[in-house]
């Protein structure tokens, strides 16, 4: 991932987390975004696919979508979805922005579908990072899905809910497995 990018983290304030999920808002493909180099990466309805090059001349290739506040056009949250390298299992990245309640950790839920929770894995200056490796079922429930909602706790508990658009995800995922070389 860019570290551009994920500096643009870094500048969240603790305001944009008051904010609430109906601020928030897939970037299009004409404007805010966080890198430049990214402004060309393929858009499939609100996902992007990112391909970077590897010694073994097989792109690195991963899907993600970038969450802005619509005030003020700051990045509040960024989704990846990748693949482990060898093993071919889908794994999802979210970086929050600093300020978040850890203990609670995060509760992702597609449409009215059993949710699931996730642990921080660590934050640092650029966010809070949760990293969890997605069964096939999560991912046919997000193939099937029209939102994911990603919820989570400021530090003073007060709960944040972002809606993360699933519309284009199948064909975004499909790009990627495509350019991995990974069968469906």
């Amino acid at each position: 991932m860019k570290e551009m990018m994920m500096k643009q983290f870094a500048g969240i304030l603790a305001l944009t987390l008051l904010l609430g999920g109906a601020l928030v808002h897939a970037e299009d493909a004409a404007g805010g975004k966080a890198d430049n180099s990214a402004a060309n990466d393929p858009r499939h309805g609100d996902w992007s696919v990112h391909c970077v090059e590897k010694k073994d001349d097989k792109p690195g290739c991963f899907m993600y979508q970038n969450l802005f506040n619509k005030e003020n056009k700051q990045l509040v949250m960024r989704v990846a979805i990748g693949f482990l390298e060898k093993k071919n299992e889908p794994v999802s990245m979210m970086t929050l922005p600093l300020g978040v309640g850890l203990r609670a950790g995060v509760l992702i839920q597609v449409d009215d579908n059993k949710s699931g929770q996730a642990p921080y894995e660590y934050c640092d200056k650029v966010g809070c990072r949760v990293t969890m490796k997605l069964g096939k079922e999560a991912v046919e429930t997000m193939r099937k899905g029209k939102v994911m909602n990603v919820s989570f706790a400021t530090v003073q508990r007060q709960k944040v809910a972002v809606p993360v658009s699933l519309k284009g995800f199948n064909e975004a995922l499909d790009e990627v497995l495509k350019k991995n070389g990974i069968d469906k």
